[in-house]
């Protein structure tokens, strides 16, 4: 994985301001702030992290303030374990 500051290192040698002249730190730090905004727009996967999420009781959650979507819940801490189903088997079940 390249680091941000190679990223902007290599945009300098492009941009033929290695001594940064022309454009700022600053400056090169927004265009680039602004690429990953773009990237994980388009591809939200593109940035992704594991937490520990309180749950409330029912099907409805709310995701972190920051976030963007759910991608998997791995499982359910000191709780009941959590089961990937289709949504028929869920419009088949049993209502206990």
């Amino acid at each position: 994985m390249i680091n941000p500051q190679t990223v902007l290192d290599m945009a300098r040698d492009t941009l033929l301001d290695p001594d940064g002249v022309a454009w700022t730190e600053a400056e090169l730090v927004r265009y680039f702030n602004a690429g990953v905004a773009a990237l994980c727009g388009t591809k939200p996967d593109a940035y992704t992290r594991t937490i520990n999420h309180p749950l409330v009781d029912g099907a409805l959650q709310q995701i972190p303030e920051d976030g963007i979507q759910i991608f998997d819940v791995t499982r359910n801490v000191g709780g009941r374990i959590v089961r990937q189903v289709s949504m028929d088997s869920l419009d088949n079940a049993r209502p206990d």
